[in-house]
């Protein structure tokens, strides 16, 4: 008996992802991770920037945290994109994008914090979705769940 529960669309039966269109699965993890990649590639190039930024919110251990916040976007995004640990790292990708505003876009006085912050938020709700939804069929967790079950 599977552990996801089955519900009704317009009077069919289906069960998880596999009855969603693949394409639209893989189409919408590769825009959710294109925004972390490209976030923590260009932290890289502004490096000393960035740490001054993270000074200036008090953020102890900025350059650390900085390499971190890199590793976690960058691999992050690239593990949502070839759909490996892809709920595991939806959820990590949440617990980052909750912090982050935390820290950066609490001030509401800001058009451009705000902003920011719905644009964030938005994000989170893409995220739910992967992480609900899963890789799909165009994953590596598909690829791997089938060698594992032949």
């Amino acid at each position: 008996m599977s552990s996801k529960k089955s519900f009704t669309k317009s009077g069919k039966s289906f069960n998880g992802s596999s009855d969603f269109n693949p394409y639209i699965l893989l189409f919408g993890r590769f825009l959710i991770s294109i925004i972390f990649v490209v976030s923590g590639i260009k932290q890289i190039g502004n490096f000393k920037i960035m740490v001054y930024n993270l000074e200036q919110h008090h953020i102890p251990l900025a350059g650390l945290a900085l390499m971190f916040a890199i590793l976690i976007e960058i691999g992050g995004g690239v593990s949502l994109l070839l759909g490996y640990r892809t709920r595991y790292m939806a959820v990590v990708l949440i617990g980052f994008l909750i912090a982050a505003n935390l820290v950066f876009n609490m001030d509401f006085s800001d058009a451009l914090r705000q902003m920011q912050f719905m644009k964030d938020m938005a994000i989170l709700g893409g995220l739910l979705f992967v992480q609900q939804m899963g890789g799909g069929k165009f994953s590596l967790d598909f690829i791997l769940s089938r060698k594992e079950n032949a």
